[in-house]
């Protein structure tokens, strides 16, 4: 399951104290029920702190110099907090939010949020750097919001679950369509857009045939990537060898990497026109999060080693994936960005 969310009944004061900011930050869940926050270098694992207690975190966004938005639940309650220098200086409940999946900051300095609405589906709230959060749009009835990203001219695409299919809805010129369910797809759960427009929608594909795990209804599932050309969606591509991406990055030299469960140890994928590769990381189960440092070139991923334990793996622009690093106290990282 790509989401490991726990009912909380307690809410707890956050606990960071001073925050070494390396590389990469990652959040995600410690041991117990704990959401934490970790530092990292490119060759090794730095620090730990604790967020909150009976809480979950799923992403992270960086919106300053040294100031990141987390996103989560607490409580039954679609959270966000901000950090500063190291510290916690905002917290709000998002209006009428269950959860929070993920946090994009926009071009234009909007900060979008997206996850799921207490009682009525899939939905998009917008602020600030601040905070201050409102609804944006109801997107659907029966539905989850689980990822989003910006396009080259300032749209905002968000991807989720539609009933029994993937869906995207995309705001633009100030509104909301009302969504495209995508041909073939069970469950959008990350988007990217290259440097040329191109936004590429990636989840799990329903197929009936080939390398695929059942879903235990009779349907098979593998992972899947959908194109969108500016005009219209196209036809679900497979990913070899994998059974659900839940991540993906635009690299520095225009590449898009792809990041989550697959056969024969294949975790991770990336784009070599027309073709995806398949890249295998030592001890690797699955993977949950990607982003890339724009300075240097280098790109950090995170999730599961095959004990299921956090576990990260760095590449330096040119070289190739490291062996990876086990985390202290970590079950699983959920969300990265680049921490300086």
């Amino acid at each position: 399951m790509k989401r490991i969310v726990f009912l909380c009944v307690l809410f707890c004061s956050i606990l960071i104290s001073e925050i070494c900011y390396c590389d990469f930050i990652g959040v995600g869940r410690g041991d117990g029920l704990t959401s934490m926050l970790w530092s990292f270098q490119k060759d090794k694992v730095n620090s730990s702190f604790l967020i909150a207690d009976k809480a979950e975190v799923f992403c992270v966004e960086k919106i300053g110099i040294n100031r990141f938005i987390v996103g989560g639940v607490t409580e039954n309650r679609g959270t966000i907090w901000i950090l500063e220098n190291g510290k916690i200086v905002h917290s709000e409940y998002l209006p009428e939010a269950n959860v929070v999946y993920a946090i994009k900051k926009a071009k234009d300095g909007l900060v979008w949020v997206v996850g799921s609405h207490k009682f009525m589906g899939a939905c998009a709230w917008v602020g600030s750097e601040t905070g201050s959060f409102k609804i944006s749009s109801i997107l659907n009835k029966g539905s989850i919001a689980y990822g989003l990203c910006e396009g080259k001219n300032g749209e905002i695409f968000v991807g989720g679950l539609f009933y029994t299919h993937g869906k995207v809805w995309i705001y633009r010129n100030g509104s909301w369509n009302l969504g495209d369910i995508l041909n073939d797809s069970r469950q959008i759960n990350t988007l990217v857009a290259d440097n040329e427009g191109t936004v590429y929608a990636c989840g799990q594909k329903i197929n009936q045939g080939g390398e695929a795990v059942s879903s235990g209804h009779g349907a098979k599932h593998q992972g899947g990537v959908w194109i969108f050309n500016g005009e219209q969606w196209g036809p679900g591509i497979d990913v070899p060898s994998s059974i659900d991406i839940y991540c993906s990055v635009l690299d520095n030299n225009g590449k898009v990497w792809l990041g989550g469960s697959g056969h024969n140890n294949r975790t991770a994928w990336v784009l070599e026109k027309p073709l995806w590769k398949p890249v295998s990381l030592e001890n690797c189960l699955a993977l949950y999060s990607m982003n890339v440092d724009r300075k240097t070139g280098a790109i950090s991923t995170a999730g599961w080693n095959k004990s299921l334990r956090g576990r990260t793996w760095f590449k330096k622009e040119g070289k190739e994936w490291d062996k990876g690093y086990d985390l202290d106290k970590c079950f699983v990282i959920m969300g990265l960005v680049v921490g300086k």
